[in-house]
């Protein structure tokens, strides 16, 4: 498949907000395995059975993992998306005078728990045997250093 960029969603402050059908509809065999959850056939590599689970968070994140081996970033990469079109919440917004925004108690929880999702997506496969990536190798060390932040926000 080749890969290539089209529009999507509604811009704002000139980012585009992506929601999960326009994720949906980039791929083939799709099917719902349950609220805000979704099985399709992975368009990074050769896939005749559904091999790509596709889940919304409550926030409008949409996670995917292939459990074929193919990283978040080749999926996107075939379906013409950046791989921050997953992510409908800025994790840092900025204030109108430009300072950077604190976060409070609830978004650190927040940020937490989503980078220990990414955590255990990555642990999830290293356990069942399958090689890390070094993209993901490289993601789970901004998880801690994500972590880490979030403490002194």
């Amino acid at each position: 498949m080749v890969a290539f960029r089209v529009p999507m969603g509604t811009a704002k402050r000139g980012r585009t907000i992506v929601v999960v059908s326009d994720i949906l509809e980039r791929f083939e065999g799709v099917r719902e395995r349950g609220p805000g959850q979704w099985a399709a056939r992975c368009p990074a590599h050769e896939d005749r059975l559904p091999s790509l689970s596709v889940r919304e968070l409550d926030d409008g994140t949409v996670l995917l993992h292939c459990f074929a081996g193919c990283s978040a970033l080749d999926v996107c990469r075939a379906i013409g998306v950046g791989f921050r079109d997953l992510f409908a919440k800025q994790r840092v917004r900025l204030a109108d005078d430009g300072e950077r925004h604190r976060f409070s108690a609830a978004e650190r929880l927040e940020l937490l728990e989503h980078e220990i999702g990414v955590a255990f997506f990555i642990a999830h496969d290293f356990l069942r045997d399958k090689t890390i990536a070094q993209g993901s190798v490289q993601r789970l060390a901004q998880c801690l250093e994500r972590i880490a932040r979030a403490r002194h926000a």
